[in-house]
């Protein structure tokens, strides 16, 4: 697990800095709450800025000044308070206008880090596009990881029964793979950066995919990759509740409070009690 302090990121501005618990991590709140911000920043000081868009990193560079967070690990700590500092305990060891990768394994550890931002994931080798059918494709040319979605796949009972590389097999019938729908797209590139990455960073989770979708995939992910770090943003609050079930550590966000929540917390939250009435009025 790793801990990662925020004083300042984005529009957050908080009074004390507060800690958030990466390891199965949901972070919750409103549009333009931050939410976004944190993911960026975690990713940043996992494997640099060459990890984030030209946008992201522009987009970074307009509150560099004010940013004020730490990374924490078994081994030490990497921040940035106006230039990048990393070191061991309370000790900075290293000052500096960019981080290298040697800097971030020393102090950090060596993560293999993947970003889900809707329909693209990102690595550090570069971007799969789920509707790019190359790219899609090449996500299912590995026996293991095609074993893995038909083990997803027999959780939801579908009417898929197989799948492999060019095809999907739908009630006895073969497909091409540009046929499946948008959300079991989403979910099968969620569930690649999962199993191919030790952090894996989804941003705007729930698009396209219906509630009992969700649930299946929470549960599978957390009974299949125990020792996976994953961090989800949301403004579903149904979502939370599943999570919150599964032992997942849920926050929620705000420019003026990162609050950690249990069931209890959930329910009386603002956003949570807006969304329940927009339902049942």
């Amino acid at each position: 697990m790793l801990i990662l302090s925020v004083g300042s990121v984005g529009p957050i501005r908080l009074e004390v800095p507060k800690d958030i618990e990466v390891s199965k991590t949901v972070l919750y709140g409103y549009n333009g709450a931050g939410k976004s911000s944190i993911i960026r920043v975690i990713t940043m000081l996992l494997c640099g800025e060459g990890c984030l868009t030209e946008s992201e990193r522009s987009v970074i560079d307009t509150f560099k000044k004010s940013l004020d967070i730490t990374l924490s690990s078994n081994k030490g700590f990497i921040g940035f308070k106006g230039e990048y500092i990393a070191g061991v305990n309370n000790d900075v060891m290293f000052r500096g206008g960019q981080i290298s990768k040697d800097v971030i394994h020393q102090y950090i550890g060596d993560y293999r880090v993947a970003r889900v931002l809707t329909d693209y994931v990102f690595t550090e080798l570069g971007i799969l596009n789920i509707y790019d059918v190359h790219d899609f494709i090449n996500m299912l040319t590995e026996p293991e990881f095609v074993e893995r979605v038909r083990e997803f796949f027999k959780y939801l009972d579908p009417g898929i029964t197989a799948i492999y590389y060019r095809k999907f097999r739908d009630d006895g019938e073969w497909l091409p793979v540009e046929l499946l729908p948008y959300g079991y797209k989403r979910v099968i590139a969620m569930l690649y950066a999962i199993d191919r990455y030790d952090v894996v960073l989804i941003e705007g989770f729930e698009a396209g995919l219906h509630v009992d979708l969700i649930k299946e995939f929470i549960d599978f992910i957390t009974e299949h990759y125990k020792d996976k770090i994953i961090v989800i943003e949301t403004h579903l609050g149904t979502l939370l509740r599943f999570t919150l079930m599964k032992g997942w550590t849920t926050y929620y966000v705000s420019r003026e409070n990162i609050e950690k929540l249990d069931l209890q917390k959930l329910y009386t939250t603002r956003l949570f009690a807006r969304e329940i009435e927009a339902l049942t009025r």
